[in-house]
């Protein structure tokens, strides 16, 4: 329903699902709250409290979006401990956001590399591209930068027609970077 631009469909049946207790829906609602999307079909908070239960139950996805939640804020101890639990259950989006913190610590971006191969073994695109930035800075050595700038281009080639044909993947999926810009402009 979503790739087909009905959005408001979708989330009254995310909104059914979740109700009859599907974690899976009451991540991805809670997903879509914190990223500016809501219909009013129930209060923000509700929605926020049904992916916390699904988080609290072993939900990786609903994990990664309660670390989410907690971003920008002082609870950057709780965020690192939802990542943990998502990223122990092999969830490449909190595997790879692990990595992205990794890199700026000082000192630690050996470690990220690590972190970020991790996530890329799993087809995890953002990290694959965040890691590839890293590389072409420099920060990993001469012989990776140069690799990564001839493999940059293709790389965002298959990134973008992967993202195109299946936005919804787990593999392109990642925490939200920049302005906090509505996924649906016209909703």
């Amino acid at each position: 329903m979503l790739v087909d631009g009905r959005a408001r469909d979708a989330n009254q049946e995310l909104l059914r699902l979740g109700l009859l207790g599907s974690d899976d829906a009451a991540a991805l609602m809670a997903c879509m709250v914190l990223r500016g999307v809501t219909f009013g079909l129930e209060p923000e908070e509700t929605t926020i409290e049904r992916c916390r239960a699904a988080a609290h139950r072993g939900n990786s996805y609903a994990q990664f979006v309660m670390a989410e939640s907690c971003r920008g804020g002082k609870r950057s101890k709780e965020m690192l401990e939802w990542l943990r639990l998502s990223a122990e259950k092999n969830f490449a989006p909190a595997i790879g956001e692990l990595g992205v913190l990794a890199s700026h610590v000082p000192g630690q971006i050996d470690a990220a590399a690590r972190i970020f191969k991790r996530a890329i073994r799993m087809n995890h695109i953002p990290s694959m591209l965040y890691f590839l930035s890293i590389c072409i800075r420099g920060k990993l050595g001469l012989m990776r930068k140069v690799t990564s700038i001839l493999c940059f281009p293709f790389l965002l080639g298959f990134a973008s027609i992967t993202i195109w044909y299946d936005p919804f993947k787990v593999s392109v999926f990642s925490f939200q970077r920049g302005s906090k810009k509505l996924l649906f402009d016209n909703v």
